[in-house]
């Protein structure tokens, strides 16, 4: 073989290796560019103790190179979760990114008479009486969403469909955690095959759709408390969220029956953000408060010892529309010790906000809302791309250590 001829192939396979190598970077969308205006510290949006992550890192590499076909994300939160706004962008860019293996856990918050992600739509020929997990000793205990919804009407159904555009997240697997009484729901007009166990009921469907029709035929009351919606075809993420109004750790922690459900969905990582509502109780301690989140770690790995988390300090909020919540800082500096003692993954969003002083930033953009507790959907949106900016630049920097690693 001639030199020339040497050269040339070992430029080629250079070349090849660094292509494949860039298609796998994420191209995130860089939130100083979406959002000119604002004065926050972009150099801090990082993931702290992104190490910790590298187990999910190899998961989603394999899912990449189709040597495997599902990574799932548990997103656990408060009202700034159930809204969906934030993780709206967040599960929308990662399976764009890494595909889309289904809009995961979902929930008839209409029919609880609460706010809903704007991508979900359900009905009912009958009147439900919805429950969530701050209500001190409910009538109906809740369970894997943080709600419950129950009737005593016969022959309730319960209609679903994504709204307009959403009907990407289609699905072939559908899931449905009830009482464990029941024994007939059915499918409406529907052949798909089903098993039930202990109140979970798996369906599975023979093509991708993206609507149901649910009745249930049982004289006895029905409960119904979160749907999983799963495309098992195609090779992706599935980014679950649970989120309640009003939520605190401690409220999780002590539902037995959501500890019960949420087994069933396994996840590869869990993402926990809450903080808002503990840092209204002025007498709360950063002592008491990471005692509950150590408490919900723990509870997560005695079922799921081999996942990884990611914490979030919480966003800027005001006390009582005052001030700006000086609480805030106690306790996300208390995560953040937390974290660094016993390396785990950290996104700062306080820290990333500027603190306290971010307040100002805030208001004067309107990204935060009337009640200065909750967010402007624009202000949503920002928390989300910068999610997104940081997650992608710790799996770029995994990448990367990875070619090193191989140069060596």
């Amino acid at each position: 073989m001639s030199f020339n001829k040497v050269v040339f192939l070992f430029i080629f396979f250079v070349l090849q290796s660094v292509s494949g190598q860039n298609a796998l970077l994420f191209q995130y969308k860089k939130t100083d560019s979406l959002y000119p205006k604002i004065d926050l510290d972009f150099e801090k949006n990082i993931i702290i103790n992104e190490n910790h992550l590298r187990p999910l890192f190899a998961k989603l590499l394999k899912l990449k190179d189709d040597s495997l076909k599902q990574v799932s994300f548990v997103h656990i939160g408060d009202s700034h979760i159930q809204a969906d706004m934030a993780t709206k962008i967040i599960r929308t860019e990662l399976q764009h990114f890494f595909g889309n293996a289904g809009r995961g856990l979902i929930f008839p918050y209409q029919l609880a008479k609460s706010n809903a992600p704007s991508d979900l739509i359900f009905s009912s020929n009958s009147n439900w009486k919805g429950s969530r997990l701050i209500k001190k000793n409910p009538e109906v205990p809740c369970g894997i969403s943080g709600f419950a919804i129950e009737s005593t009407e016969p022959n309730s159904f319960i209609n679903f469909k994504f709204r307009g555009i959403e009907a990407f997240h289609k699905f072939d697997k559908l899931t449905l955690f009830t009482n464990s009484e029941i024994k007939n729901i059915n499918l409406v007009e529907d052949t798909a095959k089903c098993s039930i166990k202990d109140g979970v009921l798996d369906f599975k469907f023979n093509n991708l759709r993206s609507d149901f029709n649910i009745v249930c035929n049982d004289s006895i009351c029905t409960k119904l408390y979160g749907v999983f919606l799963e495309n098992s075809i195609d090779k992706g993420i599935i980014y679950s969220t649970i989120g309640v109004n009003g939520a605190k750790f401690s409220d999780y922690n002590s539902e037995t029956l959501f500890w019960d459900q949420i087994k069933h969905i396994k996840s590869d990582c869990y993402i926990l953000s809450m903080g808002t509502n503990e840092a209204q109780n002025i007498v709360l301690t950063p002592e008491s408060f990471i005692d509950s989140i150590k408490e919900t770690i723990e509870k997560i790995k005695t079922f799921n010892p081999d996942a990884v988390f990611i914490l979030s300090t919480p966003p800027i909020s005001f006390y009582k529309k005052v001030v700006p919540n000086k609480k805030l800082k106690d306790f996300s500096d208390a995560i953040r010790d937390y974290c660094i003692e016993n390396q785990i993954a950290l996104w700062d969003l306080f820290e990333i906000s500027n603190g306290l002083q971010g307040s100002c930033e805030f208001t004067r953009n309107q990204l935060l809302g009337n009640d200065l507790i909750h967010y402007s959907r624009r202000g949503y949106e920002l928390q989300g791309y910068l999610f997104v900016e940081a997650f992608a630049k710790s799996w770029n920097n995994y990448l990367n250590s990875l070619s090193t690693t191989n140069k060596n």
